[in-house]
């Protein structure tokens, strides 16, 4: 075993997360990866491997507590660049670690709240609804032309599609229910053009908010296929995007631990698509 006297949990690990574990260890830090998959590509450079299924939150908090008290108090965090962030801020809150709470998490994981909630204070996003069925056309469709169909909780663009038609609805629709299950909630959104951008920061324990990156992100339809970083913004939009991206976290209870945004620049500005309690893994 190295000769190292802190433990962190890194929750997921595929290709692009593998750096982080070889960074973490260099600053000092003995990893902990748990990955679904047995032959993760974290398995071997980890110091010790669990192979749990990373939906499994009760499961992983055991283990934690555990290996707290084997490591005599010096597990310190846990993290994950993945779309695990709610099972992350699961075990933070049960094992007394600092980072945000499962609330908020939960929060980010359903659009619907997550648009809900910053409507109410103001933050700039889309226009949305949520579809009961394929069959009623959302009502702010005639105003505002294409819509984007999407899962209530997705990654990656899953499931999401953009819609010019009435036409065009009902398998829209079809998809987004296929990608999460019958029982999820799909919404429709205003069809939104422009520049899409990463946020990155830390929020300290104290909640100062700490600035990381923005990026500028390129796609094909709704496949990334490239980025920047750091990003051609402005000075002054690097300074409001940041800013809108704390009063954005807030909104859905993110006060400490890290957080990422994926905003579009339009010709009304910016508005933010989602937000989630993490960093983000492939920047």
């Amino acid at each position: 075993m190295p000769e190292r006297n802190k433990w962190v949990l890194m929750i997921g690990c595929g290709v692009q997360e593998v750096d982080a574990i070889i960074h973490a260890q260099d600053a000092g830090f003995n990893v902990i990866v748990t990955d679904r998959d047995d032959k993760s590509p974290g398995r071997e450079l980890a110091d010790l491997f669990w192979n749990f299924d990373g939906q499994n939150k009760e499961r992983i908090a055991q283990e934690v507590h555990k290996y707290k008290d084997w490591t005599g108090g010096e597990f310190q965090a846990i993290f994950t660049l993945t779309e695990l962030f709610t099972t992350t801020s699961y075990v933070l809150e049960k094992t007394g670690l600092p980072g945000a709470s499962y609330a908020s998490a939960l929060n980010c994981h359903r659009k619907s709240q997550t648009y809900a909630h910053w409507v109410e204070v103001g933050i700039p996003c889309a226009d949305f609804e949520v579809m009961d069925n394929f069959e009623r056309l959302p009502s702010f469709v005639y105003r505002k032309g294409d819509l984007f169909i999407k899962p209530d909780v997705g990654f990656g663009s899953h499931g999401c599609s953009r819609v010019s038609s009435a036409d065009q609805l009902i398998s829209a629709y079809k998809k987004a229910k296929a990608a999460q299950g019958e029982t999820s909630k799909v919404l429709a959104c205003e069809y939104l053009e422009g520049t899409v951008h990463d946020v990155q920061g830390v929020f300290s324990p104290r909640g100062r908010f700490h600035r990381i990156s923005i990026s500028d992100r390129s796609f094909n339809g709704v496949k990334e296929i490239g980025s920047v970083c750091p990003s051609r913004l402005s000075e002054e939009q690097h300074g409001e995007l940041y800013d809108l991206t704390v009063e954005a976290a807030h909104a859905l209870g993110i006060m400490k631990g890290p957080v990422k945004a994926d905003v579009m620049l339009t010709k009304d500005g910016f508005k933010f698509l989602e937000m989630a309690p993490r960093l983000h893994g492939p920047r």
